[in-house]
């Protein structure tokens, strides 16, 4: 199955923490972003992009969201030579991912071997009721224990 498209993107960040432009991220043949992934990816770059730019006094920009920061920037986003990078808050996202597959990954692992325990205890359970023994005794064997008996009289008040 393939991943989220910002799992992907993000992966592809990390992956070249020096930077890459625009036609890297759209055109990366790993990426196999289809149209409208790609329009995505075009609309967050601009962003970074506008995020970097010099403000007036009068400006309105906001600090607008995106995966990226751009690092390097020239006369527009889809210049060969302005750079972006993946932002921490995408880096840090990138990490809660991972560790939150991994702990679904050993949840599942537990979840088994614990049923596993629970099956394999049931058996245990079922077989030893099956298999118990009857205990018996003949007339000298049951004298010899009573004999064995301490009697009440002989215990020193």
């Amino acid at each position: 199955m393939k991943e989220n498209i910002y799992i992907r993107v993000i992966k592809f960040g990390i992956e070249h923490p020096e930077g890459f432009n625009y036609d890297s991220i759209i055109n990366d043949k790993q990426l196999k972003l289809n149209n409208w992934e790609k329009n995505i990816v075009n609309r967050y770059l601009n962003r970074a992009y506008e995020n970097e730019q010099p403000l007036t006094i009068n400006s309105n920009y906001p600090n607008l969201e995106t995966l990226f920061l751009a690092v390097e920037t020239t006369t527009g986003y889809q210049d060969d030579k302005t750079k972006f990078i993946i932002n921490l808050d995408s880096q840090f996202k990138y990490i809660d991912y991972l560790e939150l597959k991994e702990a679904r990954k050993t949840a599942a692992e537990a979840y088994r071997t614990a049923m596993g325990a629970i099956i394999l205890s049931v058996i245990s359970i079922i077989v030893m009721i099956f298999i118990t023994q009857t205990i018996k005794m003949d007339q000298s064997q049951y004298k010899e224990i009573k004999n064995l008996i301490v009697d009440k009289s002989d215990i020193v008040k």
